[in-house]
């Protein structure tokens, strides 16, 4: 069941996002993935986003590869398998990079998506395995592995990519392409966003719980006047949702402010959402946090919609009264590999450069990493 506010306190109809008056209800993002929050809000109607299209018809995206083929990466990678010849019998080469038990189904048994509109896709790709090394030379690249592992993966990668690859980073995070260009200084790379909510379901088996099932990209600053026709044509082929937006910036800040705030305060008092949005001082910390958050993306010059803070705050009905995130299920859980470092460090390094004082979020962030490294 879905939690929702006291009598008397304003909220949406089950389901709806009643906000995005200009594009009609929107569904919620709920994820039914244990107790984990993995899914987010779809963009807010004022911001200006539309359905890529291309000016010329040829398409040369040939080889391709998913970099990090478990939920998000299953997701996108399957229909790109399945639907532009990934088995090797059509005109393009898919590649799957994944590990463990899902990546042995995967060679056994090819990858099965589920989605929640009951569709079933099964693929094989031309090459499943946990060496990128194997790769050929690349033309699109999605690389949708964890944060922690980023930078290791692109280090990796960069011997596969020349000046015409194409790469869109499909990870949660609001510096997640200056990450990227620290390491890759070859071909397009395409600040972007995600809007599913996926599980690995069994080894070789992913299905989606939630979420548009789309992604959201925008033009890459270093090189803004990259032709997307090759890349549009594609993606209309292999029928992957996506929306172009020429500042993506926005969508990718409300996200990110959402998922960090509720991951920084979960984490650090150990409480679901609703546990969060029932306690008075939980809520306060919880609306400090996302205040500072949001004071860093203005000093940035992101162009936030109004009333965000209560948005990112509201969101929070929308989801069973005992979700919570992966954040706090890594930090209670004691793992060293988290999302710490893409909340609370990226937040702590852009207040530190911009001089903007973030004390909450800053107590919060080293609270948790005490926890977790104990002095000795």
């Amino acid at each position: 069941m879905v939690w929702r506010p006291s009598v008397g306190d304003p909220s949406p109809a089950p389901g709806t996002r009643t906000h995005c008056t200009e594009r009609g209800p929107q569904p919620a993002n709920a994820s039914l993935k244990g107790v984990v929050l993995v899914a987010y809000s779809w963009p807010r109607c004022g911001d200006r986003f539309r359905t890529p299209r291309h000016a010329q018809g040829n398409n040369h995206v040939r080889d391709i590869a998913v970099i990090g083929v478990g939920g998000v990466g299953g997701f996108f990678g399957a229909p790109i398998a399945h639907n532009a010849g990934g088995d090797g019998a059509g005109p393009a080469q898919v590649f799957f990079v994944a590990r463990g038990p899902h990546l042995n189904a995967i060679r056994t048994n090819g990858l099965t998506l589920t989605t929640t509109d009951g569709r079933l896709t099964a693929c094989r790709p031309c090459l499943a395995t946990d060496h990128i090394e194997e790769l050929p030379p690349l033309d699109l690249c999605l690389v949708c592995v964890k944060c922690f592992d980023l930078d290791t993966v692109l280090l990796r990668l960069r011997p596969c990519l020349h000046e015409e690859s194409l790469v869109l980073p499909l990870l949660n995070g609001a510096a997640i392409y200056e990450r990227v260009r620290r390491r890759i200084s070859t071909g397009t790379v395409f600040p972007a966003c995600v809007y599913v909510s996926t599980k690995i379901a069994a080894p070789g088996v992913v299905e989606q719980i939630g979420g548009q099932g789309a992604f959201l990209f925008g033009p890459d600053p270093q090189r803004p006047d990259t032709d997307l026709g090759p890349l549009c044509a594609f993606l209309e082929q292999t029928g992957v949702k996506a929306l172009w937006a020429e500042d993506p910036y926005p969508a990718i800040w409300q996200k990110y402010i959402f998922v960090a705030a509720f991951g920084l305060v979960t984490a650090h008092l150990n409480k679901t959402l609703g546990e969060v949005m029932a306690d008075d001082d939980a809520r306060a910390l919880l609306h400090r946090v996302t205040s500072e958050i949001v004071a860093v993306a203005q000093a940035l010059d992101v162009a936030l919609p109004d009333g965000i803070i209560d948005d990112a705050l509201a969101l929070a009905y929308e989801y069973p009264f005992d979700q919570t995130t992966s954040y706090h299920r890594d930090v209670a859980e004691g793992r060293n590999e988290n999302e710490g470092d893409l909340f609370g460090g990226t937040i702590l390094r852009h207040a530190d450069a911009l001089g903007i004082p973030v004390p909450a979020t800053r107590s919060v962030y080293e609270a948790i990493e005490r926890r977790l490294h104990p002095p000795r």
